[in-house]
């Protein structure tokens, strides 16, 4: 048994498992045909072909992507994840995303995430998590449940992009603000003692 290609026109594709047995006769003995048996394997072959691209672009991705099965295991982290935090997945396979927490983040936090997603709901937030090297770093994450045909959660999913520099450059431009604004002071109080200066002096 294989598998084999039939392109009908430049848009339509079909795939189908062929099994072919050879046909004999008893008497007088010798082959007398074969039986082919075509099996229409297209819709299959499309889905294997999409979960490929899927599995291709989370691989390739920019940002973080983390499986985990229902107690919050981790499955599933693509390279992404690997090279922003330090941990291959071997080494996180099976353990708790507990391992990047920083302590941070508020306790209410993550019950406000574990209650909505538990829910089938997305959530979305901003979380301070920590390197294997105890390098702090900021991530908005959105984790989604992933739910079968039945309606059970199987998995979640979160996707988590880092924005250590922006809040970095936030906190500078905010340090840069609070010196202007000391700064502005200290000019306008110069400027009125310059003032009183000129009204007391006798010339």
């Amino acid at each position: 048994e294989k598998e084999v290609n039939f392109e009908l026109s430049t848009n339509d594709q079909h795939f189908y498992d062929v099994l072919i047995s050879p046909l004999r006769e008893e008497w007088p003995k010798g082959l007398v045909g074969r039986l082919i048996i075509l099996r229409d394997v297209t819709e299959r072959k499309q889905t294997e072909l999409r979960l490929l691209q899927l599995h291709k672009a989370v691989e390739q991705s920019p940002v973080s992507v983390v499986i985990t099965d229902t107690q919050g295991n981790i499955e599933y982290v693509n390279p992404h994840f690997s090279h922003l935090t330090g941990y291959a997945l071997d080494e996180v396979m099976g353990k708790n995303p507990r391992i990047i927490q920083s302590g941070d983040t508020t306790p209410e936090t993550y019950d406000e995430m574990w209650k909505t997603i538990r829910s089938g709901k997305v959530w979305r937030g901003e979380v301070w998590n920590k390197k294997k090297n105890g390098e702090p770093y900021c991530e908005v994450e959105i984790i989604a449940p992933v739910i079968d045909s039945d309606g059970t959660i199987v998995n979640y999913i979160a996707i988590k992009e880092d924005i250590t520099a922006e809040k970095e450059s936030d906190a500078k431009l905010r340090e840069a603000y609070v010196r202007l604004e000391d700064q502005m002071k200290e000019i306008q109080g110069l400027q009125d003692e310059l003032r009183e200066q000129a009204i007391r002096d006798p010339l």
